[in-house]
């Protein structure tokens, strides 16, 4: 009996250490030092003046902006890779096969890194941490695309 009980206390120790290691998965990655802030952005587009957004029936697309939460993006400022993670869902943009999708954020999931490069005034190209000849830019059907960088105002978002 001592060690059927003895057994089953290891059993709860084990699923507490899953739960609590799925936890940590969940809550997502960020490149930048532990004592940078997250802060929400909403990307609007340069060319068009619609921001990003994520739908997922649609996938990542642009948008007439109206600040909602399926448009706000918690990222860490600085010059560090950060993931880019929509407040509506919880996902990560992400690179798969050279198109963008949303999947969950995990630490090692380097294709979900992104880099706000400055461009002209209050304007960024979103580049990729994997591939830094690639950006978001947003296609004349308003799907916002991996594109290759050339500084053009669909790639330049504020």
């Amino acid at each position: 009996m001592r060690e059927a009980k003895s057994n089953g206390g290891f059993m709860i120790v084990k699923k507490l250490a899953a739960v609590c290691a799925a936890a940590v998965l969940a809550l997502g990655l960020s490149a930048a030092p532990a004592s940078a802030t997250a802060v929400e952005w909403t990307w609007r587009n340069q060319a068009t003046d619609h921001c990003l957004d994520f739908r997922a029936d649609v996938g990542p697309y642009a948008t007439d902006c109206n600040n909602g939460n399926y448009q706000l993006w918690i990222m860490t400022p600085g010059d560090d890779p950060t993931a880019m993670r929509q407040v509506a869902t919880r996902l990560c943009l992400t690179v798969r096969n050279t198109v963008l999708t949303m999947k969950p954020c995990l630490a090692a999931d380097q294709a979900a890194l992104w880099r706000p490069v400055p461009t002209t005034g209050p304007f960024y190209q979103l580049v990729s941490y994997v591939n830094p000849l690639n950006c978001v830019g947003e296609g004349p059907d308003r799907r916002v695309k991996l594109v290759t960088c050339t500084g053009g105002p669909s790639q330049q978002w504020q």
